[in-house]
């Protein structure tokens, strides 16, 4: 079956123009609908997104997080795994130090979770951010709902997966820029 992509943008009222051009190529190799949610906490977002995407016909869910752009080729590169539950990888800033989001192993058989050495090669991981993450339709029916909950959502998501026997992977390769938005404002 040719996939078709459900986009799924959760956001607080701002998405990123550089998704326009992606969408726009991807569009004519795949069928894409797009959804956006501004609920909030994102995890509520998410679920929404989860449910816009079980009315369409799509076989895979994207969530592009409003402030994540993905290489124009992510996408391909990501279905090319055929993969039940993939992701590219993208950094997080935490004081002046940069961590990737996007592959972690559980430090026991719940969290916390303990980012890893970021593997050279498509790797299976016990968690990944969300941010630009790829998940079949089948998936869906294999877990419980809620799919995404709390502060973690993306970790939930992962450990509800993996409780079901639901491998997660990341393709390291796919390296999706993260923007941060930061006031200015006058004393």
């Amino acid at each position: 079956m040719n996939p078709s992509i459900f986009i799924g943008l959760p956001h607080r009222g701002n998405i990123r123009f550089d998704h326009v051009p992606n969408i726009i190529e991807w569009s004519k190799k795949y069928p894409i609908a797009l959804g956006a949610s501004t609920m909030y906490p994102i995890a509520e977002a998410r679920n929404e997104l989860v449910e816009f995407f079980l009315k369409t016909k799509c076989t895979h869910i994207l969530f592009l997080d409003s402030d994540t752009i993905m290489p124009r080729d992510g996408l391909p590169r990501l279905l090319s795994h055929g993969k039940d539950v993939i992701s590219g990888i993208y950094a997080l800033r935490v004081g002046e130090q940069k961590i990737a989001v996007s592959a972690c192993r559980a430090t026991h058989s719940h969290p916390p979770y303990e980012t890893i050495k970021i593997p050279q090669e498509l790797s299976k991981v016990d968690a990944v951010g969300a941010g630009c993450l790829l998940i079949k339709r089948n998936v869906f029916n294999r877990i419980k709902k809620p799919f995404f909950s709390g502060s973690s959502e993306d970790f939930f998501f992962c450990e509800n997966c993996r409780k079901h026997n639901i491998d997660i992977w990341i393709d390291p390769t796919i390296k999706a820029k993260h923007y941060k938005e930061i006031p200015i404002e006058l004393p």
